[in-house]
C-alpha cells in the first residue's frame, strides 16, 4: 500500500451494519477508474447508443476532474446534522456553479455544460475586488478560459446533468479500498493457504476452521478483539453481549457446553484461575471465543473491523481535501462528508495513517498560530510602548514586525509552497526579528 493509506473505523464498525455497507458503497463511487462499465456502460449495447455515450461522457468528466483536482465544498450543519454542498451559485450572474481545483484555483460550469478556468486563486485583493464589483454592479465579470464542454445544454425541460450536480466533475481521491472482511475472505478461501487438508470433515467445518485461523492472524490489525476489557466469561456475561440473531442460533445445551469448555480452558491454560482468563491479552481471549463457535459449528458474531483506503494522485496532492475538518472556515474533507452522509456521528469516526497525521499536525498548527497571533500583537505593542513611551514610535515598530510576519507568509504563497508544521513557527520568529530590527534602528537615530 505504501505510505498513502487511511484507515477508518468506529465503535460499531461491523460488516452487518448499514452504516458500514453504505459508506463502503459511497467510497467505491469515488475510486479512480478508467473502466466505463463503472459509469453505466453496457458492453452488450452498441457503442454509440445513448446509454453508452452518456456513460463515456461521465467518465470523461471525472477524468478531467482528476487532472484539475476539482473539489466539492462540503459543509456540516451541526443544528440539523446534515451535509450540504456549496457551489456559490450564480456568483457572476451567469447561472454558473463554482468548484475549487489544485492550488485553490477556481473553475465554474455554466448551464450549457461549459467548464471554465477562472484563473484566479484566492487572495486578499482579488476577493476585495470581486466583493466591490458585486456590491456596486450586482455581479463581477467572469472572463474564464473554456476548458471543455460536457453533456447537452440545459433546456426548459432538461437540465445539464453536470451543471445540475457538479459532483459529477469532482476529482476521485481514492485509488483502492480494502476491508477487514475482504482480507478475511481471501485468507480463508477454499484451497487457500489456511484451508484444512483433512478429508474427515465437511467443507462447512473447514470454512469455519479456516476463518478462525485467519481471524487469529488479523485480530489486532484489521479486526478488534472479540471481548471487551472486564469480560468475566460467565454464561450471563456471554449471553448479554450477543445479538438477538446470534442468540437464536445457539444450541439448546449451550450453557452446559459453554461452562464445560471454559472450565477445560481455565484448567489447562490458566492453572484453574478464572481471573487469569479474564485478565489475559485480548488476542488470547479472542482465540478462545472463536474456538467456542467452531465447536458449536456456528459463525461467530461480526467483530469491529475497518476500511483501508489508498489515495489517488489527486488525493495525494492535498490530503486536506480528503480528510480535513471543517475548522476556521475551511470545507469538510470528502471522506468525512461521505462518512457523515452514511449516518456516522462526527465524534464516532476514527482515522489513522500517515496522511491523517500530517493533516492533523497542520490543522492543529493553524489553530495554535491563530490563537497566538492576538497575544503576540498585544504583548509586542505593550512592550514597545513601555520601552519608548510614545504611541507613534510604538506603532512604527509594531507595523514593521507585523508587516514582516505577513510578508513571510506571502512569500510562501507566491513561491507555490504551502505552510506545514515546520513553517508554522516562522511568522512568530519573523515577527520577533522584525520588532528587534525596528527597535535597533530607532535607537540609532534617537
Amino acid at each position: 500500500m505504501g505510505e498513502r493509506f487511511v484507515l477508518l473505523t468506529w465503535p460499531e464498525c461491523t460488516e452487518d451494519r448499514n452504516e458500514f455497507r453504505l459508506l463502503l458503497q459511497k467510497l467505491f463511487n469515488e475510486v479512480e477508474t478508467d473502466d466505463p462499465v463503472a459509469f453505466g456502460y453496457d458492453p452488450n449495447e452498441d457503442a454509440n447508443s445513448a446509454n453508452n455515450k452518456a456513460a463515456k461522457e461521465r467518465l470523461r468528466a471525472r477524468q478531467k476532474g482528476d487532472v484539475l483536482g476539482l473539489f466539492v465544498e462540503y459543509r456540516y450543519d451541526e443544528a440539523t446534522s446534515r451535509i450540504t454542498t456549496e457551489f456559490y451559485d450564480n456568483h457572476a450572474g451567469l447561472g454558473e456553479k463554482w468548484l475549487r481545483g489544485i492550488g485553490d484555483r477556481w473553475y465554474y460550469i455554466t448551464p450549457r455544460g461549459d467548464l471554465y478556468y477562472f484563473g484566479k486563486a484566492d487572495s486578499l485583493w482579488g476577493g476585495l475586488g470581486r466583493a466591490f464589483q458585486r456590491q456596486v454592479k450586482g455581479s463581477f465579470k467572469a472572463d474564464g478560459k473554456l476548458i471543455a464542454s460536457y453533456g447537452q445544454p440545459s433546456t426548459a425541460t432538461h437540465a445539464n446533468i453536470f451543471h445540475a450536480d457538479p459532483r459529477k466533475l469532482a476529482a476521485r481521491f481514492f485509488n483502492s479500498i480494502t476491508t477487514g472482511p475482504d482480507a478475511l475472505n481471501e485468507m480463508s478461501a477454499k484451497d487457500g493457504p489456511l484451508w484444512p487438508r483433512s478429508t474427515d470433515i465437511d467443507d462447512d467445518d473447514r470454512r469455519r476452521i479456516a476463518r478462525k485461523m485467519a481471524l487469529d492472524r488479523l485480530t489486532g490489525t484489521l479486526f478488534g478483539p472479540a471481548t471487551q476489557p472486564g469480560f468475566t466469561w460467565t454464561t450471563e456475561a456471554f449471553y448479554e453481549v450477543l445479538s438477538e440473531k446470534t442468540r437464536s442460533q445457539l444450541p439448546n445445551d449451550w450453557e452446559t457446553s459453554f461452562t464445560t469448555y471454559i472450565e477445560k480452558v481455565v484448567t489447562k491454560q490458566f492453572s484453574g484461575d478464572h481471573n487469569a482468563l479474564a485478565s489475559s491479552p485480548p488476542i488470547k481471549q479472542s482465540q478462545i471465543w472463536d474456538e467456542l463457535f467452531v465447536i458449536w459449528r456456528m459463525d461467530p458474531p461480526p467483530r469491529q473491523t475497518c476500511i483501508i483506503v489508498t489515495l489517488s494522485k489527486a488525493g495525494k496532492k492535498d490530503p486536506r481535501r480528503v480528510m480535513g475538518r471543517a475548522i476556521m472556515g475551511k470545507p469538510l474533507g470528502t471522506m468525512l462528508a461521505l462518512a457523515y452522509q452514511s449516518g456516522l456521528e462526527p465524534g464516532d469516526l476514527k482515522l489513522g495513517g500517515p496522511p491523517v497525521d500530517n493533516v492533523a499536525i497542520d490543522e492543529e498548527g493553524s489553530i495554535t498560530l491563530f490563537r497566538l497571533i492576538a497575544w503576540s500583537a498585544v504583548i509586542g505593542f505593550i512592550l514597545s510602548y513601555l520601552c519608548f513611551r510614545s504611541v507613534v514610535t510604538t506603532l512604527m515598530v509594531f507595523f514593521v514586525g507585523g508587516l514582516s510576519a505577513v510578508a513571510s507568509l506571502g512569500m510562501v504563497w507566491w513561491s507555490g509552497a504551502s505552510v506545514d508544521a515546520v513553517l508554522m513557527s516562522m511568522p512568530a520568529l519573523v515577527y520577533v526579528l522584525g520588532l528587534s530590527g525596528a527597535i535597533h534602528i530607532i535607537n540609532y537615530y534617537r
